[in-house]
């Protein structure tokens, strides 16, 4: 799985519904082109889900942010505020055990 389907499926909870596109269960809706390393809202949306599970945001320099609950603090830097926010999540996603609630 590549950055973008982890943090699909791992963090937002959508599922996979043809190349490409992500059905949103919550919201009712299809996601198109989700790449939130590029894409202002969609790291906002990783953002907002995150503190949903209980994760701090906390942005830390420039380009370096941090998510932190009481048990992990992951922070993860990039060449812009969504890349760093899209790395920060992906460890998270990638490297944490990940709650059931998740899927």
């Amino acid at each position: 799985m590549d950055y973008r389907e982890v943090l699909a499926r791992r963090v937002m909870g959508w599922r996979l519904q043809s190349a490409g596109k992500w059905f949103d269960s919550q919201e009712k809706r299809i996601i198109q082109g989700f790449d939130p390393s590029k894409n202002p809202e969609q790291a906002d949306m990783l953002v907002q889900q995150l503190e949903t599970f209980g994760f701090r945001y906390r942005q830390s320099g420039t380009y370096t942010v941090c998510f932190e609950n009481e048990f992990h603090k992951i922070c993860e830097s990039g060449s812009s505020r969504e890349e760093a926010i899209t790395n920060a999540a992906y460890a998270l996603a990638e490297n944490e055990p990940v709650p059931s609630e998740w899927f």
